[in-house]
Parts: structure tokens; C-alpha cells; sequence
């Protein structure tokens, strides 16, 4: 992703001073947060995965001891 994100934030790198079309600004601002976003989500699913699993043998344990009581 990293190698997508150079051509898209130097988008419109004339000279300074030049000015730069909305539409490349607005491109910037996604790339940029695109490139926040995506690792945060990355790393806050990675506990997900064995929270559900000890979620799902919670409630099987406890349908186990409703039963035997």
C-alpha cells in the first residue's frame, strides 16, 4: 500500500508558490487518511478473532452448566 501512496501525495508537486487543483487537495486528504485508517482497523481486529471464540465457548459452557443444574 505504501508504494501506492508516493504517486498519490505527489500529485500536483510543481514548483512552489504554483497552485494546485481542489481535486488533487481532496486526493491528498484520502490517501492520507486512508493510510491512517487502515492500520488502525488492522490492529484493533486482531484481538477480535479470540474474543468471539471465548465468547462462543463462554456461552457453551454456561448452556453445559444450566443443564446439569
Amino acid at each position: 500500500m505504501s508504494s501506492l501512496a508516493g504517486p498519490v501525495l505527489s500529485l500536483g508537486g510543481g514548483a512552489p508558490g504554483e497552485a494546485v487543483a481542489p481535486g488533487v487537495v481532496l486526493l491528498r486528504g484520502v490517501a492520507v487518511a486512508v493510510l491512517g485508517v487502515v492500520p488502525s482497523v488492522l490492529v484493533l481486529r486482531m484481538p477480535l478473532a479470540p474474543a468471539v471464540t471465548r465468547d462462543a465457548e463462554a456461552s457453551r459452557l454456561k448452556a453445559e452448566l444450566d443443564e446439569a443444574i
